[in-house]
């Protein structure tokens, strides 16, 4: 059960306009929220009503956030994580149909041209079946992957090398037949056809923000706020509405 009240949402609609923007879309299909706005503890409250927090592992708390009056979490590019795993989330998540974003990231300039990968949510049963969007190592890349049945989609588009707030996107469809890649002001960055099916559940170890696995390795360098997860793939118009702060 989350510990999650209803408090933020009695603090002025300031500082809760994006969060209730997120929130108001689609919100049958919201499978997780996590805002990452905590000033305190170790909880990553789920605001989607389903309970699956999320537990902070050596993130910095009450870093500035997108502008929304609210606050990030910093992520120091060594062993900070967030483990998004329950057995709840693992159950609901849907591997064939989803929407995972928009997030929002802020990079420090140095982490464009660290030649390092770093994670920004990674959700995977195996090597077969893993979904994630992380920094590439080539300057200016961001790499969204979604392989299912061992079938790989794989696209690292570039964005340049932006150190303000801005936001990424991937959905996937099944059905449709595709897995879609936005960015910057809800932007299509690419897209890929033909894919897999989708087997099995996340896994313990590996289903987590910040970091590839729980090792940690590829672990994010910079800021992270707002980290929706749905079971329906968004329309572009959806997620352009939702990549504005």
């Amino acid at each position: 059960m989350s510990r999650r009240s209803s408090a933020p949402f009695a603090i002025g609609s300031a500082q809760v306009a994006y969060a209730d923007r997120v929130l108001s879309v689609e919100r049958s299909s919201m499978i997780s929220y996590l805002p990452l706005w905590e000033t305190a503890g170790a909880v990553a409250d789920d605001l989607s009503h389903n309970g699956f927090d999320g537990a902070s592992v050596g993130v910095t708390l009450g870093e500035p956030g997108i502008g929304d009056g609210r606050t990030s979490y910093g992520f120091d590019g060594a062993n900070d994580y967030v483990n998004w795993y329950s057995a709840g989330l693992a159950a609901a998540f849907n591997g064939a149909e989803g929407t995972l974003g928009p997030i929002w990231l802020k990079f420090p300039a140095a982490a464009w041209t660290d030649g390092l990968f770093r994670t920004v949510v990674r959700l995977t049963v195996d090597g077969n079946n893993d979904i994630y969007i992380r920094k590439h190592g080539t300057n200016g890349l961001v790499q969204f992957v979604y392989a299912a049945g061992g079938v790989f989609e794989n696209r690292s588009p570039s964005l340049g090398s932006p150190t303000s707030w801005f936001p990424v996107t991937m959905t996937w469809s099944k059905t449709g037949d595709v897995v879609n890649m936005y960015g910057i002001g809800g932007a299509l960055l690419d897209s890929s056809t033909v894919l897999g099916t989708w087997s099995g559940a996340l896994t313990l170890n590996a289903s987590q923000i910040g970091a590839h696995s729980q090792a940690p390795i590829d672990v994010f360098s910079g800021n992270i706020q707002h980290v929706p997860l749905r079971n329906k793939a968004l329309t572009a118009a959806q997620i352009a509405y939702l990549s504005k702060p």
